[in-house]
């Protein structure tokens, strides 16, 4: 049979319809204003575009039914992924770091636990610092162990001010640049006061002065007030991106994202009309039974959950300029098999479009984490029993930690848990 011939204006206007890229759903609705010299972005609740959905390509998979040692994991706390490829996997459980090739091939053991140089426990998370060497982070008593890539045992990196008990809440590194947000409460009688800082790491192992700091107080009747919900929880809220910026959620009832420059001035803040997710009786009862689990050493507690969930969840920066984020909302009503729904806002901080993230993925007993181009998916992550860490809080008392799994009281009765599998997607081609 021949071929059908085509038009030639058939294929002038197919031609110019690829250069013009998908159509826009309308123009955009939002606002640019300046106030104090800083831009603001402000977003209506609908975004320019339709919605859009990807399906990224599955690479490998490890763990689940597979009994290698190597492939047999407690707690996956940090993902990371250097400049050949390699995948160097965080275990807090086993307190070790195990690195894989980019095809996923094990290749070698870092570290082990205990207090010495190279050696930690209770980790929770990881960075690379800027000459390539690991840093890891305790969280309970709060130090960060230094390794080599193949393994070197290194000094402990000191942290930031002196006294008290410090956590490091989070910890990121980009082009060379370190970052660490670090949680420093203070305890006097009836209050608790939450002092918050986010300081760059230099070089030369020293510390730059803070690029945000913020201190919220808190007080409950006859004892301390544990909230679910702080509104100033900037510490465990920013990520860095391209360029040296900083973008930092740093409210958690405002849908409101700060940039800042390399300098830590304020470049920009976008913000988008948002209607917040109220939480259920049954998921604020849980989490007061979660938080008082975690409160030994203190006393006297008073819970206090926030009936909101946060309105930003989770930041991701992309290379092209993009800002993917997750909101209360977008974690909770996506639909099955998808990891999440993001706001994705373009270069200009306008909210483009939502984008969903197919795979085998199942939000209630699974966790996800974004690395340098990677997509990993680790099955069963929230289904693990809860882990303590205790500290001493410098006052001669200790203080406990209760690190939530994530599934419900009901799920865990329901269903058995099965091993941590982690599979690896191609998210940027």
């Amino acid at each position: 049979m021949r071929p059908t011939a085509i038009p030639i204006v058939v294929i002038l206007v197919l031609f110019l319809a690829a250069l013009a890229g998908p159509a826009a759903a309308g123009p955009w609705q939002g606002q640019v204003e300046s106030e104090g010299g800083v831009r603001h972005v402000r977003n209506p609740a609908a975004p320019i575009e339709e919605a859009r959905t990807i399906a990224p390509r599955e690479l490998w998979r490890l763990g689940g039914e597979n009994e290698a040692d190597e492939e047999i994991f407690g707690f996956v706390d940090a993902i990371l992924v250097d400049e050949a490829g390699e995948i160097f996997i965080l275990d807090g459980q086993l307190s070790e770091i195990r690195v894989f090739s980019p095809e996923g091939e094990f290749l070698r053991t870092l570290g082990t636990e205990g207090e010495g140089p190279g050696e930690f426990r209770n980790a929770n998370s990881a960075f690379f610092l800027s000459d390539g060497r690991i840093g890891v982070v305790q969280m309970m008593p709060a130090r960060i162990a230094v390794l080599g890539k193949g393994g070197e045992a290194h000094g402990d990196l000191l942290l930031p001010g002196s006294g008290g008990m410090r956590i490091v809440e989070r910890a990121r590194s980009l082009g060379g640049r370190v970052l660490l947000g670090i949680l420093n409460p203070s305890f006097e009688d009836s209050k608790v006061v939450m002092n918050q800082t986010l300081v760059p790491l230099g070089a030369d192992g020293a510390y730059g002065d803070a690029i945000l700091e913020q201190s919220e107080e808190q007080s409950g009747a006859g004892g301390i007030r544990m909230t679910g919900g702080r509104q100033e929880d900037f510490s465990r809220h920013w990520e860095p991106g391209k360029g040296g910026r900083i973008y930092v959620a740093p409210r958690y009832s405002r849908y409101e994202i700060i940039v800042l420059g390399p300098d830590g001035g304020t470049e920009s803040v976008i913000s988008r009309d948002y209607e917040r997710l109220e939480r259920s009786k049954e998921e604020i009862e849980e989490m007061r039974e979660a938080m008082s689990g975690g409160s030994g050493g203190f006393g006297n507690i008073e819970v206090e959950v926030a009936p909101f969930a946060r309105d930003i969840v989770s930041l991701l920066p992309r290379e092209d300029g993009e800002l993917w984020g997750v909101s209360g909302r977008g974690e909770k009503d996506c639909p099955e098999s998808t990891i999440g729904l993001f706001d994705v806002f373009d270069g200009q901080g306008r909210f483009a479009h939502q984008l969903g993230i197919r795979a085998d993925y199942d939000g209630r007993y699974d966790d996800y984490i974004v690395s340098t181009g990677r997509l990993f998916v680790i099955k069963e992550a929230k289904s693990g029993p809860d882990r303590v860490s205790s500290s001493g809080s410098g006052q001669g008392e200790t203080m406990m930690m209760i690190r939530r799994s994530g599934a419900t009281s009901e799920d865990e009765d329901e269903r058995e848990a099965g091993p941590i599998e982690i599979i690896c997607y191609e998210l940027d081609a």
